[in-house]
């Protein structure tokens, strides 16, 4: 009886046991790995593994419940693990891993003992995923993240409202539109909203507010009202904490165009400060200017009437944050973005011709400034007193991007170059203080594509001279021997033209050559041409005695041919160094009758033997005609001259 008893109660404390055992697994030790998404599940019993206490799950298992893959590096002893949420890269017996690139550390070496790789449950988080362990019920649950978006703020960059919604995981987002209202929404996946959100008032340009609600299990909806459609960028930072930050266009609102005098003006407003990038020419010869985070409002109108040079000015969406203005202008005309004020909300453009370019350089007698413009331009000239000054102005042409050149020559020290008025450029001569009297010149292309100025580098320049060689064909002159007077004074006069021209100056000759030419001719010719001197030359002769020496005749206008023959008469004694016969006031018929300042020169006594061997001489006459060309200099560079050309302007 007791070994039939001992039999009998063996079997029931090996069951007692077992169940005793099975109970105490099944507390500590689930068995089950539940995998959720969304509302559905799927449950399996062989992917997990302890080691010690600690539960760790299958991968193949979880690359399979959330639609990924996982693939073995035999040679690395590597495992992939890929989602569309994670690329995750572990490695048995090594506690770092790599995960989306980055390296992490885990909490627990991957277990590899049962032939499949397995990470620790408290490591599920670095790969996007949650677990939780129901003992009671013997199952390990793991699903994705579900983010808790907490707060949106908002604030203005670079003229663009910019939100910035919290959360405090990663998370998938998707972005639309919808209209009427007009509103952007962001859906916000595997989240939830957490009680602390707020709703933002934001009521600035086309932007009112943001406001959140959970849109569907797992789906938090993030919408932004707009009072018009408005173009925007979304990026994300995924965290902890996660920030997804929405980026709104200024809104284009307006373009207006006044004609102004000159230069049409194009105005472009936005809702919010805009600014553009560099204005650029396409392939077309059209000009346009991009505006970056803008958007063309829906019923913005194009300018199509010709304005002034404007044909049509365009606005267009180039892209979804980038906003076009095209320009469609006359031949010659750019586009220039006026520079910023105050109001950052509006780019100005002034519609001009442009100077492409400014030179100087010397020409006979005076210093030539180019300037060459991209279109057909008219000037307006004046001259400007303390400091001297020539000035220009250029009705229509924007004066930017020159500033100053220096110049350094005789008569000019630099030129100028600025916005005068906003329509008009001007172009500033900065004279040398002795070019005070000096002349100056300004004319326009043949095709008025820019304006030449000639400033003289002597008082010479730009003025008139007429010059009387005495005598001539069939009246000789005085004659001794085979030596005419009439030749004389020819090549006096003709070397005194050559220098003259050098220095600028206009000549004008009553005869060349050996011509004949009436005495009444001389004068008349004189008060056709109206020059700025008249300077008649002979050389004297008497019989009997043997007189020598220079002398200098005026008779008409006193005052300013009184001058005109001091200065030829001292500067010619310097030059040929011959006796000093004076300057005399005598009524011959050609300065008699000449209506403009006169002069008649006896250079020498062509009877008197030593200073007809001297008027012989050509490098003698040289000396003449530079002595001749010094005292007219000194005549332009007098107050007398300057008294008698303002009074001759002004008849």
């Amino acid at each position: 009886m007791r070994h039939v008893g001992n039999c009998l109660i063996a079997p029931i404390l090996i069951f007692l046991a077992l169940v005793c055992f099975a109970g105490y697994v099944d507390a500590s030790n689930p068995r089950i790995l539940r995998i959720e998404q969304g509302e559905g599940f799927a449950e399996t019993e062989d992917s997990i593994v302890f080691v010690g206490n600690e539960p760790f799950v299958m991968m193949r298992s979880l690359a399979a419940g959330f639609g990924g893959n996982l693939t073995w590096i035999e040679p690395t002893k590597e495992s992939v693990f890929t989602t569309d949420r994670v690329v995750a890269v572990f490695k048995a017996g090594h506690q770092s891993a790599h995960i989306n690139g980055q390296a992490v550390e885990l909490s627990a070496p991957p277990e590899l003992s049962t032939g499949r790789m397995a990470i620790s449950i408290n490591d599920l988080d670095l790969i996007g995923l949650k677990a939780s362990v129901d003992y009671e019920a013997g199952v390990i649950t793991v699903s994705y993240q579900r983010s808790s978006v907490s707060s949106a703020s908002w604030s203005v960059e670079d003229g663009r409202v910019t939100i910035a919604v919290e959360a405090d995981y990663g998370f998938e987002y998707s972005d639309f539109v919808l209209v009427q209202p007009d509103r952007v929404v962001v859906d916000i996946h595997d989240s939830v909203l957490s009680p602390s959100f707020e709703t933002c008032d934001i009521s600035y340009g086309a932007v009112e507010c943001v406001r959140a609600a959970m849109n569907r299990p797992g789906v938090v909806r993030v919408v932004v009202d707009l009072r018009a459609p408005l173009g925007y960028t979304v990026s994300l930072e995924p965290g902890p904490p996660a920030r997804l930050t929405i980026s709104f266009n200024v809104r284009i609102s307006e373009m207006l165009i006044d004609p102004g005098i000159n230069i049409p003006r194009l105005t472009v407003r936005g809702d919010g400060p805009i600014s553009c990038s560099a204005l650029a020419k396409d392939e077309n010869g059209f000009w346009h200017a991009d505006i970056c985070g803008a958007t063309i409002a829906e019923g913005l109108a194009d300018i199509t009437e010709e304005i002034g040079a404007v044909d049509w000015v365009k606005a267009s969406q180039l892209d979804v944050g980038t906003a076009r203005i095209e320009f469609g202008l006359k031949e010659g005309y750019s586009p220039i973005l006026h520079p910023r004020e105050a109001d950052l909300s509006q780019l100005v453009f002034d519609i001009a011709l442009t100077v492409l370019g400014i030179e100087t350089y010397d020409e006979p007698g005076c210093t030539v400034t180019k300037i060459t413009t991209s279109g057909p331009v008219e000037f307006k000239s004046f001259r400007l007193p303390g400091p001297e000054r020539v000035g220009i102005d250029l009705p229509g042409v924007w004066a930017g991007g020159y500033g100053s050149l220096p110049v350094r020559s005789t008569g000019v020290q630099q030129v100028r170059f600025a916005q005068f008025t906003a329509d008009t450029g001007r172009v500033v001569l900065d004279l040398s203080p002795q070019a005070a009297r000096w002349a100056h010149s300004v004319e326009i292309f043949a095709d008025k594509m820019g304006v030449i100025v000639r400033v003289g580098s002597s008082p010479i320049y730009g003025r008139t001279v007429m010059l009387d060689p005495g005598h001539g064909g069939s009246d000789p002159g005085t004659v001794h021997g085979d030596i005419y007077e009439k030749d004389i004074n020819l090549d006096i006069a003709l070397r005194t033209r050559d220098l003259l021209l050098e220095a600028g100056a206009v000549v004008q000759m009553t005869r060349e050559d050996d011509s004949t030419v009436r005495p009444a001719d001389r004068p008349a010719m004189a008060n056709e041409a109206k020059p700025d001197v008249f300077l008649s030359i002979h050389c004297n002769s008497v019989l009997n005695v043997f007189p020598c020496g220079t002398e200098t005749y005026y008779y008409n206008m006193v005052s300013y041919s009184q001058e005109l023959a001091t200065q030829v008469h001292s500067c010619l004694l310097k030059e040929i160094m011959l006796v000093d016969r004076k300057v005399r006031r005598k009524d011959y018929y050609v300065l008699r009758v000449t209506e403009v300042p006169a002069v008649l020169v006896e250079v020498g006594y062509l009877s008197n033997e030593e200073e007809n061997g001297k008027l012989c001489q050509p490098e003698f006459r040289q000396k003449a005609a530079q002595g001749l060309v010094n005292g007219i200099s000194a005549y332009f560079d007098s107050d007398i001259f300057t008294e008698w050309w303002q009074e001759a302007k002004s008849r």
